[in-house]
């Protein structure tokens, strides 16, 4: 009986993990770019790499949302699978809703898009059907550390709201 060798390092996420000075690092082509680079994986507000594998990993992970985030969703097709995806496809739906008479974008395409970058920071790889309202609590509270008004928060909660009412409603 031959056993096999199962590696903890393995991922499903694309490009390859390395170790360098016991912190991890990520060689990856992110969607949009023209090659690979090579990322330290820091956790947000740390000055250095982790040297936890599965706290690289959840960077990684955040990072490649993010860069499906900012991708043009007219050009790939997007599948709602996480919060990021969700985000791409609400953003692509507002940017031909929100439009004045003559045809030219509204403000509320880049008060949308004011809204949901905290979500994002914190929730881009969570799949958009575990987010629920407690994470909502937590997006506010991201909020409230980035000092906005009591106003402006709940017209952005209502923001995020009305985009997850907007997914229901299309079967996302």
């Amino acid at each position: 009986m031959v056993r096999k060798k199962i590696n903890p390092y393995r991922t499903e996420l694309p490009g390859s993990f390395y170790r360098r000075n016991k912190r991890w690092w990520w060689k990856v082509q992110l969607p949009g770019e023209i090659k690979p680079k090579y990322r330290a994986l820091k956790p947000i507000g740390a000055k250095f790499a982790t040297t936890n594998f599965t706290v690289a990993c959840e960077v990684a992970r955040n990072l490649w949302e993010a860069a499906i985030y900012r991708m043009d969703p007219k050009n790939a097709k997007v599948v709602v699978t996480n919060v990021a995806s969700l985000v791409a496809a609400y953003l692509n739906f507002c940017d031909g809703y929100y439009r004045d008479e003559t045809g030219n974008p509204t403000k509320e395409i880049q008060e949308v898009r004011y809204t949901l970058k905290p979500m994002t920071e914190v929730f881009a790889a969570l799949p958009a059907e575990e987010f629920g309202p407690l994470r909502l609590i937590e997006v506010r509270d991201r909020m409230i550390e980035l000092d906005w008004s009591r106003k402006m928060i709940n017209q952005r909660i209502g923001r995020i709201k009305r985009m997850f009412k907007w997914a229901v409603s299309r079967q996302m």
